[in-house]
C-alpha cells in the first residue's frame, strides 16, 4: 500500500477558525496499524496496543463542538508518535 492509499495519520476537528487559541491534541489515540508495522514488529499486536491512550479521543472529540481545535491521531503510536 502506498502512502496515498492510506488514511491520514491524524484528523482535525472543530471550526476552521477556532473560538480559542487552545489546540487539544490526542497524539497517542491511534488504532490504525499499518501492515508494514505488523510485518516488521517482533511484538504481538496486543503488546503494541499497550502504547495507545485508548478512548482518550472520545473524551476530547466533544470539545470540537465547543469551538476548540482538536487534533486526534489515527495511526498507531508504534508507527509514528505525533507529539
Amino acid at each position: 500500500m502506498t502512502r496515498v492509499d492510506r488514511a491520514p495519520s491524524f484528523e482535525r476537528f472543530g471550526p476552521a477558525r477556532a473560538a480559542t487559541p487552545v489546540v487539544v491534541s490526542v497524539p497517542h489515540a491511534g488504532r490504525d496499524y499499518p501492515e508494514a508495522l505488523l510485518a516488521a514488529s517482533r511484538l504481538a499486536l496486543s503488546s503494541l496496543r499497550q502504547l495507545e491512550d485508548r478512548y482518550v479521543d472520545g473524551l476530547a472529540a466533544p470539545l470540537a463542538g465547543q469551538g476548540h481545535a482538536v487534533v486526534i491521531a489515527r495511526t498507531a503510536r508504534a508507527w509514528i508518535d505525533l507529539n
